[in-house]
């Protein structure tokens, strides 16, 4: 055998592995997990060829041998090492059998051979290949918890680019919304590498139902919903479900849906520095969104969970405006804005801009909020540029 060194993504190779398998996972039930580091998906010099067949032996051995749980496959590279992790919820190996698991023909356990198969060759080659390249290869394993396959190389950086992991004009920020901690730090090493900053939101069941009410302004929203399972709609936002590569990630946030935002994001040009606004919403998604949004626009902004926090963060801070939301368990809006008038007229304040925030957009309820002293009403879904001219309507 021998070795052929050439300009290798460590991190792509892993990608293309994922998705081959991605099938069987799915047959099985079974979560499969890339973590690769950033520095991963560039160029280094290596046998392409032989690393693809060690790791698809591996995370091959591993899907065989679990019944349950998850793969996970994590890739980086430290100080010119390459280390690479196969990490399994698999039957485990017991210590006596380790010593042998990587001669040829060697099975952990008689009874599970006959139930899985054997592993054959697989691991016995990869030792030799790993070997061959000038690297190392470990097990740590637990019997009835699972094994942890380690692998490491000494690389030297290739001086090509790679030209297939390039994303220009990418988003900076962007809404994740995960359903399981499982995948978390996998997407935000993603994002990481396309240069994006993050802004998480964690429970996707409520996001999926709220998002509904929320117009990003420009930013993508992308959901990340577990594996295999149906994914939202596009209509909620740009969906994707794991195993997914950096470039289907990447092509989600240039999506042609989000590029008529992106050049309305880029016409406002009206900021509001040293102006500060009282956020009162009790929905902790929306809250987010919004805050994002109005610090775009170089607003401070405070925010209140209840009516009753909106009273007394009024009672001690001077605000320019204040945005209510109307549906409020407890003490709902309209109640709140005639809390605060009440409490203007009592201690002769000059009156702060009340600006509605309400799901609906019926003639109603617009003279239901001047009716309970409110100047002004937004309808949600709330935008970029629906703050923009409200901001620019009645804070000089």
């Amino acid at each position: 055998m021998q070795i052929k060194k050439g300009s290798v993504s460590p991190a792509l190779v892993i990608e293309d592995i994922a998705s081959l398998l991605a099938p069987q996972f799915r047959a099985k039930n079974l979560h499969l997990v890339n973590e690769l580091s950033p520095e991963s998906y560039d160029l280094y010099l290596m046998d392409g060829t032989r690393l693809r067949q060690i790791i698809l032996n591996l995370v091959g051995n591993a899907l065989k041998f679990t019944d349950q749980g998850m793969v996970k496959i994590s890739c980086q590279i430290v100080d010119k090492t390459l280390s690479i992790e196969i990490k399994d919820t698999g039957i485990g190996i017991l210590n006596e059998q380790r010593k042998h698991l990587f001669d040829a023909f060697s099975q952990a356990d008689n009874s599970s051979a006959r139930e899985f198969g054997g592993t054959g060759l697989g691991l016995s080659i990869s030792k030799q290949l790993t070997e061959l390249m000038g690297g190392s290869i470990t097990v740590d394993s637990k019997f009835s918890v699972g094994s942890q396959f380690s692998l490491k190389f000494e690389v030297e950086p290739s001086t090509s680019k790679n030209e297939l992991i390039i994303y220009p004009n990418l988003f900076k920020n962007v809404f994740l919304v995960v359903e399981s901690e499982l995948y978390s730090r996998s997407v935000r090493l993603m994002l990481k590498r396309l240069g994006c900053t993050i802004s998480r939101l964690d429970d996707a069941e409520v996001a999926v139902s709220d998002m509904a009410l929320i117009d990003c302004g420009g930013l993508p929203v992308v959901f990340l919903a577990e594996s295999y399972k149906p994914a939202v709609t596009q209509d909620e936002g740009h969906s994707l479900s794991f195993p997914f590569t950096l470039g289907a990630l990447a092509s989600a946030l240039r999506s042609s849906d989000y590029k008529p935002r992106i050049d309305e994001l880029q016409k406002l040009e009206k900021k509001f520095p040293n102006k500060r606004v009282l956020l009162v919403e009790d929905n902790f998604i929306n809250q987010k969104v919004a805050c994002l949004m109005m610090e775009r626009l170089e607003v401070s902004v405070d925010t209140a969970m209840s009516g009753q926090e909106a009273i007394g963060k009024f009672d001690s801070g001077h605000y320019d405006l204040i945005f209510m939301d109307c549906q409020m368990p407890g003490m709902d809006g309209f109640e709140t804005a005639l809390a605060i008038r009440a409490q203007e007229q009592e201690k002769r304040l000059s009156k702060t801009v009340i600006v509605a925030l309400t799901a609906n957009a019926m003639e109603g309820d617009r003279k239901r909020c001047l009716d309970a002293g409110m100047d002004d009403y937004m309808s949600k879904p709330i935008s970029l540029s629906g703050l923009n001219q409200v901001l620019d309507r009645w804070i000089f």
